[in-house]
Order: C-alpha cells, then sequence, then structure tokens
C-alpha cells in the first residue's frame, strides 16, 4: 500500500511540473502599421495594421503570430530568441530577399527574436 500510494504522489508531483512549465511561457503584443506588403514564412501579407503576439518559452524559443485589424491570425512563424535588449519600445525588422521584404525579426523591451 506505500509503495502504491509513493507511485501516486511522484506521479502527481510530475504532473504538476510539468503544468508549472506550461504556464511559464511569457506572451507579449505588439501593434504596428506597415504601409507595404511584406511576407512572413510562406504567406504574403499586404500593407495594413496588424498585431504581432510573441509567446516566448524557457528554451529559448518563441513563436510569433501575426493578427490582421480585424483579429484573425493569418500567419504563424517560429523564432529564436537572439539577445538582450534594453529599449524602451518594440520594433519589427524586415529583410529584403529579391525584390520582396520578409518579416525577419521582432525587437520586444527585453529581447530580440530572429525568424
Amino acid at each position: 500500500m506505500k509503495k502504491i500510494l509513493l507511485t501516486f504522489s511522484s506521479l502527481a508531483l510530475t504532473v504538476s511540473m510539468f503544468a508549472f512549465t506550461v504556464n511559464a511561457n511569457t506572451k507579449t503584443r505588439l501593434s504596428m502599421e506597415v504601409p507595404f506588403a511584406f511576407s512572413i514564412g510562406d504567406t504574403v501579407v499586404v500593407p495594413g495594421e496588424y498585431s504581432v503576439e510573441v509567446t516566448r518559452d524557457q528554451s529559448g524559443g518563441a513563436t510569433v503570430g501575426l493578427v490582421d485589424s480585424k483579429g484573425k491570425r493569418i500567419a504563424l512563424a517560429v523564432g529564436r530568441i537572439a539577445a538582450n535588449n534594453r529599449r524602451t519600445q518594440g520594433d519589427i525588422v524586415f529583410r529584403k530577399n529579391g525584390p520582396e521584404l520578409v518579416l525577419s525579426g521582432i525587437v520586444l523591451r527585453d529581447h530580440v527574436i530572429n525568424l
């Protein structure tokens, strides 16, 4: 009986640690108006108002979702936290790839995320 109780206690501890790790993700939202067409992943986006939702995890990765002005998620990309940052506001970084511009980075108050 003690062995069964010990096994269930260990299992409960493992589940609670997993739940804590999942809740440790940090989510940040950045609003922007982009006056030109650009791409994120395989999605080409027209000029307009967008929000970028960044969910950082503790392993150094980040998921970046692009949301249009109607609240619809139109693109999702995975990035890597590259460096600490000391800026007061967020920013977005584009890279020229031939004739098109590609969203290549997100600068947050405390981190830079490369896509």
